[in-house]
């Protein structure tokens, strides 16, 4: 009897273990649950939190185009700290005036502008663009006026890989932009990124048609730049699907056809090896004016003719050319013993068969009977 009851005591202070040990995890659960949901809540407040970037004050405001909130942390500071406070970056490396030309605010844009400099208006972010690349970049037209208006040094800024505003702005098919950039500067078009591709090789290869024309019109022998490959726009065109853009770049001088790059490819090769030889296959044809015939081509003789359209003499009908009624076409040459003799001189055309002597003297003899029957 002792050694049950020792036994159930033992039993009953594992079961009590056992409880206190599935109360410790299931209050362990708990507090991690509740872990886990605050930092998610924490996560999802940081993620969706406009300072997320580090953003000051001024920063969310010119993100926001707050032009009044703009201005009134502005004059909470002196001439000196409003240009140190404008320099700020957040974590991105963005300035107010960034965020402000990047979301296409040009009023709070020209605020900025009245507290800067050259340099401070052109510090460039993390991935490389500077406030003018990036309006470029995202097509914000009034804000690049208000910029070039105040430093219109800044259309010469380029980013990590020397691409200048105007390369950025066609390679993203900105007509406008480039419209702009183009009257500002039209020199911005001759330089070259680090790969020595110019503006026009990147909105050949981007398939923007109208960004090509601006380009050409500007200057025609951009055609002719080539990149480090020895490649020109007409061999990144090929490499697209645009045919128009093709047919625009050989305007000004088919000779570009010919350009080889440092592999000894044409631009014809490029397209073989792409699968899109027909497009360019058209450019090798050029519409030229039909070559004399050396073969005799004959039409078809009516006997049903009027008096007037006939002619008055033997020698007047028989010195044109006869076609006959096998053949469509309506060219005539003057026939010769040499060209009758070699009819099939032309490959081109197809031979005809000059008419029979019998056939003839029907002819001749109808003609100067005025078409009479024979008694």
């Amino acid at each position: 009897m002792e050694k049950q009851s020792s036994f159930r005591a033992s039993t009953m202070e594992k079961q009590k273990s056992f409880r206190g040990f599935m109360e410790k995890q299931k209050s362990f659960r708990i507090v991690m649950e509740k872990q886990l949901s605050f930092m998610g809540s924490e996560r999802k407040k940081s993620k969706e939190s406009p300072g997320k970037r580090g953003d000051l004050p001024i920063h969310l405001a010119a993100r926001a185009g707050n032009l009044s909130r703009v201005k009134e942390i502005i004059q909470n500071y002196s001439n000196c700290e409003t240009k140190d406070l404008l320099a700020k970056q957040n974590l991105e490396g963005e300035t107010p005036l960034y965020v402000a030309s990047e979301n296409g605010h040009a009023l709070v844009v020209s605020e900025i502008l009245k507290y800067l400099d050259l340099q401070t208006a052109s510090i460039a972010a993390r991935n490389g663009y500077d406030p003018f690349h990036i309006a470029a970049k995202q097509g914000h037209l009034e804000v690049l006026r208000e910029l070039l208006q105040s430093f219109p040094n800044l259309a010469m800024t380029t980013d990590l890989s020397n691409s200048t505003a105007l390369h950025t702005a066609a390679s993203q098919g900105h007509i406008d932009v480039v419209n702009l950039l183009l009257e500002s500067d039209s020199n911005l078009a001759k330089i070259a990124r680090n790969n020595g591709k110019t503006v026009l090789h990147s909105a050949a290869r981007m398939g923007h048609l109208e960004v090509v024309k601006a380009l050409l019109n500007k200057d025609p022998s951009t055609g002719f730049r080539t990149d480090k490959k020895g490649q020109t726009a007409l061999h990144m065109a090929v490499k697209g699907q645009n045919e128009e853009i093709l047919l625009e770049l050989v305007k000004p001088d088919p000779a570009v056809l010919r350009l080889e790059d440092n592999k000894g490819n044409t631009a014809l090769h490029i397209a073989t090896k792409k699968g899109r030889t027909q497009p360019m296959l058209r450019l090798y044809v050029s519409p030229r004016p039909p070559r004399t015939l050396s073969v005799p081509m004959y039409r078809v003789h009516d006997y049903r003719q009027t008096q007037a359209n006939r002619p008055n003499t033997e020698e007047d009908n028989l010195s044109g050319p006869i076609c006959t009624s096998h053949n469509s076409h309506t060219h005539t040459v003057n026939t010769t013993p040499s060209t009758l003799a070699n009819p099939s001189h032309n490959s081109i055309v197809s031979r005809v068969h000059p008419p029979s002597r019998a056939i003839t003297q029907e002819m001749s003899f109808r003609a100067t009977t005025q078409g009479k029957p024979r008694v």
